[in-house]
């Protein structure tokens, strides 16, 4: 009998399809880099909601910094009815392939006269059907609809992308592509490490993990992404309140709603902010139990503190620090049994269209 699979599942499988994904760098997003490279447009908007919304928060400053361009992110539901067309190059992105709202958004660049570019996990999804041209960004199969692998693939997706792209318009050198590539394996060749170490951390701490009542995640530009994937991942399957905020933007008026009984989890950005968050990370502590710092160096004498012994560029630590987050959400909510949600629950899902498209 075929084990059930976890979210744990596919996070350990992430690290085996990145090796993959790496192994053809620079085929990997090939098809988007063709799409991008013969349009006039240079600016990109990137239009995807959930995991995949974060997992293109995560990607936006590398891809941007690489390219030397702009890039946007926007939800479906902005884009249908706030967004004007501008001079983007679009592409809509679904894991499942049955996003109602990225559907809608597909449709809307057709209404539009653009082409409906489409980047899923499933290219025979009912996805395909309103698609000029549907993609798969590789992440394999996923049956656990709380994402984990999808989010660190599609992010890998959209960093190869811009490598690749940028060195076709001779953005950057051939140098410099090498040098970002083995950037890419040499985090990946430690990823069983920070496993392990987020394993050990949720340990030492799991009385902590599994009474919280309600928590803020807070990162700074890349960081944010990661800030904002791991409050929903909290939200959704621990089923507590659990919000993102840049760490300054905590300080004007999030923090005074602090109490102990509050959880925060504050991700060092590894650059000119740290010293700030460090900063709040004391203050917050000084309030709060349920204070945590998770950042890159030796580790300290703080056990509050989980500290990965690696040196790892701005823009590229979603690789690090997400898996800490999945981890954490996994096991707080598997070893609280939380994963059925509240009976009254299916009043919502009987009352609203309701997120996937049945195929």
């Amino acid at each position: 009998m075929e084990e059930k699979k976890t979210m744990d599942t596919y996070i350990v499988e992430s690290k085996e399809a990145m090796e993959r994904m790496l192994q053809r760098a620079d085929e990997a997003a090939g098809e988007l880099v063709e799409l991008y490279l013969g349009q006039e447009h240079r600016r990109i908007k990137i239009v995807a909601s959930g995991s995949s919304f974060h997992g293109a928060l995560c990607a936006r400053y590398y891809m941007s910094d690489i390219l030397n361009t702009e890039v946007e992110v926007a939800t479906p539901f902005s884009f249908v009815h706030y967004d004007g067309t501008g001079d983007f190059f679009h592409f809509v992105i679904s894991q499942s392939g049955r996003s109602t709202n990225a559907i809608e958004a597909l449709d809307e660049l057709r209404q539009r006269g653009q082409a409906a570019i489409g980047v899923t996990g499933d290219v025979e999804s009912i996805y395909k059907e309103h698609c000029d041209r549907i993609l798969d960004y590789g992440v394999g199969e996923e049956t656990v609809g709380y994402v984990t692998k999808g989010v660190v693939i599609l992010t890998l997706y959209l960093d190869l992308f811009a490598l690749s792209a940028a060195r076709r318009m001779g953005r950057i050198t051939e140098e410099v592509y090498e040098k970002e590539i083995a950037k890419l394996w040499g985090i990946t060749d430690r990823y069983e490490q920070v496993y392990n170490q987020s394993q050990a951390f949720i340990d030492e701490h799991f009385s902590l993990l599994t009474s919280m009542h309600q928590a803020y995640v807070l990162g700074n530009h890349t960081a944010y992404g990661i800030a904002a994937e791991a409050a929903l991942k909290i939200g959704e399957t621990v089923c507590i309140p659990a919000g993102a905020c840049e760490s300054e933007e905590f300080l004007h008026g999030p923090n005074l709603q602090l109490t102990p009984t509050y959880s925060v989890f504050i991700i060092d950005a590894h650059d000119e902010t740290s010293g700030r968050s460090g900063q709040i990370y004391d203050a917050v502590s000084s309030v709060c139990e349920r204070c945590f710092y998770i950042g890159l160096g030796k580790p300290e004498a703080d056990k509050k503190k989980l500290m990965i012994d690696q040196d790892v560029d701005h823009n590229l630590l979603p690789f690090v620090y997400l898996q800490f987050f999945q981890l954490l959400s996994y096991r707080v909510t598997d070893s609280l049994h939380r994963w059925e949600k509240h009976p009254v629950f299916k009043n919502f899902r009987e009352r609203i269209r309701y997120k996937a498209k049945e195929e």
